[in-house]
C-alpha cells in the first residue's frame, strides 16, 4: 500500500492566519526591499575555519581568456593557473599517502568559475566510469568531486560532481553534514581519458550561486575516488568526510557579479481530447511562468503565476508496511529555491513545522494548482531569512486558500544557530490555522 507523503491537513499546528494572499506578497515583497538595502553596511566576519582547514589555502587569479571546456586540458591558460596537488587519502586508510597523483587546477573570469582536474592513472584500462546519464548516481565510479562554499561559513554549500564520461550531479548541502540532491544548477562540464589517467574540466556559472560579493575567501575541498581500490582522496577531510564543515579555502575572489540576475522561464501546456462518437473535439492551453531575480548575490527573489508542475520528476514507487506516512522529497524548483533556508533544527521527519509537498496537492495526493507563489530567501551577514507566499486553487470540497512560511535564523558560535519559523493557511482544508 503506497501512503501519502504528508503528515497531517495542515503546514503546521497553532501560527497565526495570514489573512490574504496580497499580505503575503506585500511582505515578501517589503523584506526583500529591506534586505537587498541593509547588508551592506553590516557586514560579519567570517567564522574561524577548523584547525584541520587552517593551512590549506589556495589563491586564484582572474583570466581573460575563458578556457574551452573540452575535458582535455590543452588550453594554455590552465599552464599558469595555480594549483592543488598536497591531496591525501582518507579511505580506507585516513590521512596517507594517495596511490594515484591528482593535481586540480583553478581560475575565474567576469562569468565563470573554472575548475580543471588531472587525475594521473598508471593503469588507465582500469578507470571505472559505468554511468552514462546525467544526474545519474556515481557511487560506483572513478569520480571527481567539488564542494563550493561561497559564504565561508563552515555551514552551507554546493557540490559539482563529474566522471570520466563527463557525466554531471549536482546537489545543495543544506547543513554541513545534510545533503539535498534534487538541486539541480546550470553549469557544464567534459571528460576524457588517455594513456596517462583521466581529465576533466569544469565552468560554473556565478549566476548558478548564491555568495557575498564583498567576501574575497570561497570555502573549498576536492574528491576523487578510486573504485578499484575502494580509495578516496581528498585535500581536505576530516574524521573520514568531505563536506563544507570543514574545507580549505580559496583567496582572491574580486569583482564577481551576477549580472541582471533575471530569469524568466515561460511554459505552455497544451492538451485536446476528441470524442470520435459525437465528433466533438476539445482543446486547452495553460501557460505559466517563472521569474527568478536576484535582488543581491545572496538575495533571491522568485515569482510563479499559473504554475504547472507536470514536468517535474516523478516519486519512485515505495511500498509502505508500517503505520507511519511516508516522506517523499521535494522536487519542484520554485520550492527547491535556497530550500536550506527552511530547513528547521536537526528535525527530519517527525515535529518538522514545514513540509512543502502538502502544498498543491490534495489529501489523497491529487495535484491543486498554483495560482500566484512568491518567494524571498538568501542571507544578510549572520542572518538568515525566507519568506514564501502561496495562493492556491480551489480543489474538491477544499476551498481556495493561502499559504504563507516565514523563516529566519542567526548564526551562533561555530556551528549552531538559533531562529523561529511561523506558518499560516491550511492547504489541504478549509479549516483556519
Amino acid at each position: 500500500m503506497a501512503s501519502s507523503p504528508y503528515r497531517n491537513d495542515r503546514c503546521s499546528e497553532g501560527r497565526p492566519q495570514i489573512s490574504s494572499f496580497r499580505d503575503s506578497i506585500r511582505i515578501v515583497l517589503c523584506a526583500a526591499l529591506l534586505l537587498s538595502s541593509g547588508p551592506a553596511t553590516t557586514q560579519e566576519s567570517p567564522l574561524e575555519i577548523v584547525p584541520s582547514s587552517a593551512d590549506k589555502v589556495v589563491r586564484i587569479v582572474r583570466t581573460a581568456t575563458p578556457p574551452t571546456i573540452d575535458g582535455t586540458l590543452n588550453d594554455p591558460v590552465w599552464q599558469d593557473a595555480p594549483y592543488i596537488d598536497d591531496m591525501h587519502q582518507f579511505r580506507p586508510a585516513d590521512h596517507v599517502e594517495p596511490t594515484q597523483k591528482t593535481t586540480v587546477y583553478l581560475l575565474y573570469d567576469d562569468d565563470n568559475f573554472y575548475v580543471a582536474g588531472r587525475m594521473w592513472d598508471t593503469e588507465p584500462d582500469e578507470i571505472l566510469a559505468r554511468s552514462l546519464a546525467q544526474g545519474q548516481d556515481m557511487r560506483w565510479d572513478d569520480a571527481f568531486n567539488i564542494i563550493i562554499d561561497p559564504f565561508n561559513n563552515n555551514r552551507t554549500g554546493y557540490q559539482f560532481q563529474v566522471n570520466a564520461n563527463g557525466v554531471r550531479t549536482d546537489a545543495v548541502f543544506e547543513t554541513a553534514t545534510r545533503i539535498n540532491r534534487d538541486w539541480e544548477g546550470i553549469w557544464h562540464a567534459a571528460s576524457s581519458i588517455d594513456s596517462e589517467g583521466w581529465a576533466t574540466e569544469m565552468a560554473i556559472p556565478f549566476k548558478t550561486l548564491n555568495f557575498d560579493p564583498n567576501n574575497p575567501d570561497w570555502g573549498f575541498t576536492i574528491e576523487r575516488s578510486i573504485q578499484r581500490n575502494q580509495e578516496e582522496i581528498a585535500w581536505v577531510s576530516f574524521n573520514r568526510q568531505v563536506n563544507p564543515g570543514a574545507t580549505g579555502t580559496i583567496s582572491g575572489f574580486t569583482g564577481l557579479q551576477q549580472g541582471r540576475g533575471l530569469d524568466i522561464v515561460p511554459t505552455v501546456v497544451a492538451s485536446g481530447s476528441r470524442d470520435f462518437e459525437t465528433e466533438v473535439a476539445d482543446t486547452s492551453m495553460e501557460p505559466s511562468v517563472d521569474i527568478f531575480y536576484n535582488f543581491t548575490p545572496s538575495l533571491t527573489g522568485v515569482l510563479t503565476l499559473n504554475t504547472d508542475f507536470s514536468a517535474t520528476e516523478v516519486d519512485d514507487r515505495q511500498i509502505n508496511l508500517t503505520r507511519f506516512n511516508l516522506f517523499f522529497p521535494e522536487k519542484r524548483d520554485f520550492f527547491l529555491q535556497d530550500v536550506d533556508i527552511f530547513s528547521f533544527g536537526g528535525l527530519r521527519r517527525n515535529g518538522i513545522p514545514f513540509f512543502s509537498r502538502r502544498i498543491g496537492l490534495s489529501r489523497r495526493g491529487q495535484p491543486v494548482d498554483l495560482d500566484v507563489g512568491a518567494k524571498v530567501t538568501g542571507r544578510a551577514g549572520r542572518w538568515n531569512v525566507g519568506l514564501l507566499g502561496v495562493a492556491l486553487d480551489e480543489f474538491q470540497d477544499v476551498h481556495s486558500s493561502n499559504v504563507f512560511v516565514g523563516r529566519v535564523a542567526a548564526n551562533v558560535l561555530e556551528e549552531s544557530s538559533v531562529g523561529l519559523i511561523v506558518n499560516g493557511g491550511a492547504p489541504r482544508s478549509n479549516l483556519d490555522n
